[in-house]
């Protein structure tokens, strides 16, 4: 169910892209990243090449989503409050702002075309299918079937427990 609704996110937000949106952008990196933090949540499960391979291709969905929304963080957080204070020709942020623009755009461009591939389709196409029939229903390794059964109320229990733990060191 949380892989669904991460993959839904993804997806939804292929339009708003599609369109320019780099809201649509910062949404779909939420969806990959929640969905890589199930994968490392329920990692003692998935001990196999499909999602291995499934993973490698969310990283360079990931990498290829990266700049844009990197530019774009810049220019909202560091360009604009710059460009308010006023004097921006002295100061060199007219022609940074304009290098960022041009920047962006080619980062924008890029990630449309990734997710226009054929790679793109057949990713979210896999992890459909992942999370429907994936090996990592059915381990062929003892340890991990019996890690699959144990009741998700105490895996929560353990994980929130260890993870807590971690946050006070």
């Amino acid at each position: 169910m949380i892989g669904g609704a991460c993959l839904k996110q993804v997806i939804d937000n292929e339009p708003a892209i599609i369109k320019g949106d780099s809201e649509g952008v910062h949404q779909m990196r939420v969806g990959l990243r929640r969905l890589r933090a199930a994968m490392s949540l329920f990692s003692t499960l998935l001990h196999d090449p499909q999602t291995a391979a499934i993973k490698a291709e969310l990283k360079w969905l990931t990498r290829e989503l990266a700049p844009a929304r990197e530019i774009e963080v810049l220019m909202n957080r560091v360009v604009k409050p710059l460009k308010k204070k006023g004097d921006v020709r002295r100061t060199g942020v007219l022609a940074l702002s304009q290098e960022l623009a041009e920047k962006q755009e080619a980062a924008l461009e890029r990630v449309q075309n990734a997710i226009e591939s054929a790679r793109f389709r057949a990713l979210t196409l896999e992890v459909a299918a992942w999370l429907e029939t994936g090996h990592w229903m059915n381990p062929e390794d003892d340890l991990v079937h019996s890690r699959g059964e144990v009741p998700i109320q105490g895996f929560a229990a353990d994980q929130l427990g260890r993870r807590r733990r971690k946050v006070r060191r």
